[in-house]
């Protein structure tokens, strides 16, 4: 198992470390990374293609004109335009003046 960081910083200002976690690889620690700013209060995107089935008609009306597979970041009031934010798992994340990101320790 390799350990990485998982940091957050505001614009202008230092990373802040938010803790370790322990993966096998650097796929895996992205896919870790994924689910664990999925469940920050900070932030709200959902997988347009892997949505549970108690969400599917909260997110209906996205899945009828969504350009692209991926994950979309909504704004704080749930708004109904997210952005796409990426296809896939990823190492950073960038919503209003904050950005998250992950490293290998």
């Amino acid at each position: 198992m390799k350990t990485f960081t998982i940091k957050k910083k505001r614009d202008g200002q230092d990373w802040e470390v938010l803790g370790e976690m322990l993966a096998r690889d650097w796929q895996d620690a992205k896919r870790e990374f994924v689910n664990r700013c999925k469940n920050d209060h900070d932030i709200r995107f959902v997988d347009i293609d892997n949505i549970d089935d108690d969400e599917r008609e909260v997110y209906a009306d996205i899945e009828k004109w969504y350009f692209q597979k991926g994950l979309y970041l909504f704004d704080e009031t749930g708004g109904m335009y997210p952005e796409f934010i990426a296809s896939g798992v990823f190492d950073t994340l960038r919503h209003d003046v904050y950005t998250w990101t992950i490293c290998r320790v």
